[in-house]
């Protein structure tokens, strides 16, 4: 896999990026297979909503419009995190597109996003904190970061973070009467904040593996196994 030789140069092996022999691996990279179709799947919006080799099997389809996460698994969300797992970054004009993309539309558009931070803890919102925390794992995986709108989206997520370390849904909440948080959701924000590499966000990061390692030890052995 010419992503695992290159990623191996540089992070275990300590190759310097200027040289000719990294030159060359991230030209294997460039012309592999794999990115190749996901380049030659992208839309002239810097977006991506087509099936692919990476897509569950069967394919997910269109219904009911698209948006930077859905439909899950072939979107922008879901693309941008394997190609900054790949080296990729928004510095490559192709993935800055895609992030400008994602900023401009889905929950970017909320209006959660127009409130004081202060705020936003005490609104009842229709926003879904693990499928938000999709769209930031993807801005962080690929280091787009400093963008304003990026940076309000990380105190959306700090704001709804609970007591208990975690994340939930509202909507999800009161409808089984959770008195804790969700592990999915707690994942999801867990995630986008170690992307972010931001030491500002590292408590709550910290106190989010708690709530996770807490959850998984209320589980038997064969549940874990099984999951």
């Amino acid at each position: 896999s010419a992503p695992i030789r290159y990623l191996t140069h540089k992070h275990l092996l300590g190759t310097t990026g200027s040289m000719k022999a990294m030159r060359s691996l991230w030209c294997e990279v460039e012309t592999s297979p794999d990115v190749q179709e996901i380049f030659g799947k992208q839309e002239k919006d810097g977006s991506w909503h087509a099936g692919g080799s990476w897509a569950h099997n069967p394919s997910y389809t269109v219904k009911g419009g698209i948006d930077p996460f859905t439909p899950k698994y072939v979107t922008t969300a879901w693309i941008l995190p394997l190609l900054g797992e790949m080296g990729y970054c928004a510095t490559d004009k192709r993935i800055l597109k895609a992030c400008r993309y994602i900023v401009s539309n889905g929950y970017f558009l909320d209006p959660l996003f127009n409130k004081p931070t202060n705020e936003i803890s005490q609104i009842q919102t229709d926003l879904s904190p693990c499928r938000f925390a999709q769209y930031m794992i993807a801005l962080g995986a690929v280091n787009f970061v400093d963008d304003a709108r990026v940076e309000k989206g990380y105190e959306v997520l700090l704001s709804l973070q609970r007591d208990d370390g975690g994340w939930v849904f509202t909507r999800h909440s009161e409808q089984v009467g959770w008195t804790r948080s969700c592990p999915f959701s707690s994942y999801h924000a867990v995630m986008a904040l170690y992307y972010s590499k931001n030491p500002a966000y590292r408590d709550a990061l910290v106190r989010g593996v708690e709530f996770l390692l807490w959850h998984l030890s209320t589980k038997k052995e064969c549940n874990l196994q099984q999951f």
